[in-house]
């Protein structure tokens, strides 16, 4: 049954949805309508609980394509040919502000900014249409074989998302290590960083 609750709507709530505590008096037979015996509308059939589902081994495969790791991030630094985009706070992405995950302030060298909240519709309360996606993107100079990150992945899955799946931009990839594994090794560059 339903709990019967404490203040008196949640009483009445109880009442409401499973009905009087007993049947009102026998008015006659219940016709040839098929109704109840007190003449209203008979209730439900219980539904019968799910069957068990039977057990099931589940393979994971990862999209190795979809990832960028730490040499492959490494190499867009150097090379300044592919796209980065740090889906961060234009503070973080500045140097004036940083994550307690990563070591220093500051970007990717080659790296733009395009926020994350610039990808939602505040007003409709979900993505941007695929053109406003990929109108971002192009202002951003970003476009094919993106590079997406922020300082521990979370953040750039979103942007990557935006990009990959809702724009339809190809070759979009996440680097999950982001700025906090960027930034361990004092030795990689870091622009807005300390020394900047």
């Amino acid at each position: 049954g339903v709990p019967g609750g404490t203040a008196p709507a949640d009483r009445g709530t109880q009442r409401g949805c499973c009905g009087p505590s007993k049947p009102p008096a026998s008015r006659g037979g219940g016709g040839r309508g098929g109704g109840s015996p007190a003449g209203g509308p008979r209730a439900p059939p219980r539904a019968r609980p799910p069957a068990p589902a039977p057990a099931a081994t589940f393979t994971a495969a990862p999209r190795e394509d979809l990832r960028a790791p730490l040499p492959v991030v490494a190499a867009a630094v150097a090379g300044g040919s592919v796209p980065l985009l740090d889906s961060r706070s234009a503070e973080q992405f500045e140097g004036k502000a940083k994550s307690p995950q990563a070591r220093v302030p500051g970007t990717l060298p080659g790296a733009v900014l395009i926020e994350n909240g610039a990808f939602y519709s505040a007003a409709e309360k979900r993505f941007l249409p695929a053109d406003a996606v990929k109108a971002l993107a192009d202002r951003a100079g970003t476009g094919n074989a993106t590079i997406t990150f922020c300082n521990t992945g979370h953040l750039a899955s979103v942007s990557w998302f935006a990009l990959s799946e809702v724009a339809g931009i190809d070759g979009v990839r996440l680097y999950d290590g982001s700025m906090s594994e960027w930034t361990a090794d004092p030795a990689r560059p870091v622009k807005n960083g300390p020394a900047a």
